[in-house]
């Protein structure tokens, strides 16, 4: 009997949680299932990440356009690749959703995992609807946060039965086993180091970061692991706050555990996430998050991390927070171990990889 073929369709397949999961998936099932990677960028970077024993076909999505016609394109490509699973993720797949479900061949699954600059602050009502006429038509959702969870049975008016909740998890002696590579980057000469890793998009705010962190006392220093169309801004702005010798832009790297590894805080300074998989990296790598109080951050952070959440328009409050664990080695440690800890008992991988695993092979029996 083959195995069987999964097709995922995603916004793009560079840095980011969504990719990091889906690696993860991938990797922890093995050769259980078949899988093409659909990506609608041509970023493909993320697929080094990719244990070798797998059989994985990496492709980047055609230009199809716009209309019906483009609709039909895109269904009749779905159609060409053959899945036995069809699985789009995110607002950015939404054209092939639809399209796949006006004309379907395979079951489909749609995958939310977190929502783009223009909902940032609250969805679009024109997108609220289109979700509630297609996602009803899917044969289920998967949410990795409670918070989604909710808005999906509040907001897109899915029944219980249709949504399944797979919290994130890593591996945290895998993690330790790849943070032990050498440096991908020179990294600034200073201490103590705040890592952040994020694709540089509007709703990360790392320009939130960067002046937060020209705010601080002494000279930490700051590295940012991540690409995007916010790069030249981001550069511009460390230059104008005099901050640029103390900041490294590292790029997208397909081992981001080993700057987090050389970190002492990590910081999210997002205006949206939901259970963000760096997040969770950096808890198993016992260290301190300060972040901005957004998506299941304070679900998934112990007790002794939630001084360190703030409000997300409050730069000031970001600032003290990120200095009272720069200053405070005592205080850094003890909190990063309650991460590492809460990580472990909680989020781990093979929790969330078996559960995937489940899920897709009733869907293909």
């Amino acid at each position: 009997m083959s195995r069987p073929h999964l097709l995922h369709i995603l916004p793009g397949f560079g840095t980011g949680g969504i990719q990091t999961v889906l690696c993860r998936v991938l990797n922890g099932l093995g050769p259980a299932f078949r899988h093409t990677v659909l990506s609608l960028t041509p970023d493909l970077s993320a697929a080094a990440r990719l244990g070798a024993d797998l059989d994985v076909r990496l492709l980047s999505a055609p230009e199809t356009g716009r209309g019906l016609e483009a609709m039909r394109r895109r269904a009749a490509h779905i159609a060409e690749l053959e899945a036995d699973l069809v699985l789009t993720t995110n607002w950015g797949a939404t054209d092939w959703l639809i399209a796949h479900l006006l004309r379907p061949v395979a079951p489909h699954v749609h995958q939310e995992h977190g929502f783009g600059p223009d909902e940032a602050h609250g969805q679009l009502a024109r997108r609220v609807w289109l979700r509630r006429a297609a996602l009803r038509r899917a044969r289920g959702l998967i949410v990795p946060s409670e918070t989604l969870a909710r808005i999906a049975r509040r907001d897109w008016w899915l029944d219980r039965k249709s949504i399944h909740h797979i919290a994130n998890g890593v591996d945290a002696e895998e993690l330790a086993c790849r943070a032990q590579g050498p440096l991908p980057v020179a990294l600034p000469e200073v201490r103590p180091l705040i890592v952040s890793v994020a694709p540089l998009r509007p709703e990360k705010r790392l320009d939130r970061l960067i002046r937060a962190f020209a705010a601080l006392r002494g000279r930490p220093g700051l590295v940012i692991v991540g690409e995007g169309g916010e790069r030249t801004s981001l550069e511009h702005l460390a230059r104008s706050c005099e901050v640029a010798d103390r900041v490294v832009f590292a790029g997208n790297q397909p081992e981001p555990s080993i700057l987090l590894g050389r970190a002492d805080v990590y910081a999210l300074t997002s205006d949206t996430e939901q259970m963000p998989a760096a997040v969770l990296e950096a808890m198993a790598m016992g260290l301190p998050v300060a972040a901005t109080d957004v998506g299941d951050l304070r679900h998934m952070l112990p007790a002794a991390n939630a001084p360190f959440l703030v409000p997300r328009d409050d730069e000031a409050a970001l600032a003290a927070a990120l200095g009272r664990l720069l200053e405070d080695e005592t205080s850094r440690r003890r909190v990063g171990e309650a991460n590492r800890a809460r990580q472990a008992g909680c989020y781990d991988a093979s929790t969330m990889i078996e559960a995937y695993g489940r899920y897709w092979r009733d869907l293909t029996r």
